[in-house]
């Protein structure tokens, strides 16, 4: 059966409004959010990883501008060493 658009739409309000109304356990919205906070908090891990061994550079000597503008960042994060 061909439906027309707005059949189609009424049909997707009444979904739409039955989700937004169904009602959640607050133990299954804690479980999720746990979950999720979990995968942020390891994502951000593993991409501060990657970035401290990507970007620290390793000098020495300061050899001039550039040198010095491309630790400041490092600084700012606290990765530096004395």
């Amino acid at each position: 059966m061909k439906r027309n658009t707005k059949e189609l739409n009424a049909i997707l309000d009444k979904v739409v409004g039955d989700i937004r109304n169904e009602q959640i356990d607050s133990s299954v919205i804690d479980d999720a959010a746990s979950r999720i906070w979990a995968r942020i908090s390891e994502q951000a891990v593993n991409n501060a990883q990657v970035e401290t061994v990507a970007t620290v550079p390793a000098f020495e000597h300061i050899g001039g501008c550039a040198d010095f503008q491309s630790l400041i960042p490092s600084y700012l994060r606290g990765e530096l060493s004395p």
